[in-house]
């Protein structure tokens, strides 16, 4: 391993880190639009953690197509009790530490920042 690879791995291993929390119930229709906003609107590395609550829930096979060629995409079910709120507390239990934003799995939320980047604390998306 050279100097040069050497430096870019710490360098890599020192950038913010972002942790996407997503509540989904059946979402399988909008998780294309989903995942296409959050690539395209997120620019820092990140993962996505879409939190499901049953096995039957329609969003895990299209999720599952997606984690194929995105290993960013992590699947994990719900235990806390159905419901947004539960999602929620279990998608941070998962995460630990580290910043967490929250995107509802039906895009609900907007992304589209208009070009500004939001910074806090030296984090930016």
């Amino acid at each position: 391993m050279t100097k040069q690879t050497k430096i870019n791995n710490i360098k890599q291993k020192s950038k913010p880190f972002l942790s996407i929390v997503t509540p989904v119930y059946n979402e399988g229709d909008n998780f294309p639009a989903l995942y296409e906003t959050v690539k395209k609107n997120i620019k820092i590395p990140h993962k996505l953690i879409v939190v499901y609550d049953f096995d039957e829930d329609n969003t895990l096979p299209v999720a599952r197509r997606y984690q194929k060629k995105d290993a960013s995409i992590i699947l994990y079910k719900n235990t806390k009790g159905k419901g947004v709120l539960n999602a929620l507390l279990a998608g941070f239990d998962y995460v630990k530490d580290g910043p967490v934003l929250v995107i509802m799995g039906d895009l609900s939320d907007d992304l589209k920042n208009n070009g500004t980047p939001y910074c806090q604390n030296s984090l930016c998306l």
